[in-house]
């Protein structure tokens, strides 16, 4: 019988593979197990759904980061921080060191004989966060013709750096290649038609909301990701919506809910203009596409709420006879 004795962490539920070994260069399958009755077994649905509700209920970003120490934050970052989201400490940071001011912002610890760092502080201040939290990137890919996935025609690109500087940069991005104001002249009509293809503002919140809800931990394995297509956008991240959340009252913008996944985070997002973090996310994206003559958004869960994806359409114009004359 072999023995493994593990240390607790801080983050749950757990996977392990289903065998020790892969059998003929398989990939070796990952299942979350539970202890039951004296015997371990394969976690079921209710099971599962149980674990993640408990996995929520601490944040992460509040965990110490125990691989990171002051030197793997870059002071630059914090300043314009301050700055940007117009905190107090941004008049008095000239005369504190790094050290102080990331006590005074709660994002680390005196531990005993060093500083701990917690996982808040790297993923605003560090330049290389996935460095320290696995999969801290976000990975975005483009398809430029109908085949999509089964094309040969497509472009990869990745963001790294501070989690705000990625979803800045991410936006700016989407912005350029997806984003252009069409105007449309009726003859019979002083004022022209205008619309985007995209609106930005929902485009803003789906990007937030799955930079803010990200599991930036180990078990996750998975990056947020964008995928873009012809006529679409693909916003992705881990896990899903919390598992006592209502599906229904949620795609409708309705759940109400101003519980994030990572608190610190979403109030960083916030204090940055980033995100309205009022639990309206998905109403004001809703409201937005409405507003543009967009279709409606189109949301897919994993299994077990472990992943969600949110799908926005791109507007094409489809004018009158009149309109088009």
């Amino acid at each position: 019988m072999l023995h493994v004795r593990c240390r607790a962490s801080e983050d749950i539920p757990h996977r392990a593979p289903v065998r020790l070994s892969s059998h003929g260069g398989a990939e070796l399958r990952y299942e979350v197990w539970v202890w039951y009755n004296s015997h371990i077994e394969i976690a079921n649905e209710s099971e599962m759904e149980n674990l993640l509700m408990r996995s929520q209920s601490v944040s992460f970003d509040d965990n110490v980061c125990r691989n990171a120490s002051i030197k793997d934050i870059h002071r630059c970052y914090v300043e314009d921080y301050l700055v940007e989201t117009r905190s107090p400490l941004a008049e008095k940071m000239d005369g504190k060191s790094l050290e102080e001011l990331l006590l005074a912002m709660g994002m680390a610890d005196n531990g005993s004989g060093s500083m701990l760092l917690r996982n808040i502080a790297v993923l605003l201040f560090s330049e290389r966060p996935d460095r320290f939290i696995p999969y801290t990137r976000t990975e975005t890919v483009r398809f430029y013709d109908s085949l999509e996935e089964a094309s040969d025609h497509f472009t990869e690109k990745f963001f790294y750096g501070p989690v705000w500087k990625q979803m800045r940069d991410c936006l700016d991005w989407l912005q350029a290649v997806l984003v252009e104001e069409h105007v449309v002249k009726s003859r019979n009509r002083v004022r022209a038609d205008r619309y985007w293809s995209y609106p930005v503002d929902a485009i803003r919140e789906a990007l937030a909301n799955a930079f803010m809800h990200q599991a930036y931990n180990s078990y996750s394995y998975v990056s947020p990701e964008v995928r873009v297509y012809k006529d679409r956008v693909e916003i992705s991240s881990v896990p899903g919506i919390p598992a006592d959340m209502d599906w229904n009252s949620f795609i409708h913008g309705k759940a109400g809910s101003r519980i994030a996944r990572n608190r610190h985070l979403a109030e960083a997002f916030k204090s940055l203009g980033l995100s309205s973090n009022t639990g309206e996310g998905i109403s004001m994206m809703l409201e937005s596409l409405e507003k543009n003559g967009s279709r409606p958004p189109e949301f897919r869960s994993r299994n077990f709420r472990t992943g969600l994806t949110v799908t926005i359409y791109g507007r094409s114009y489809v004018g009158s006879a009149e309109q088009r004359n």
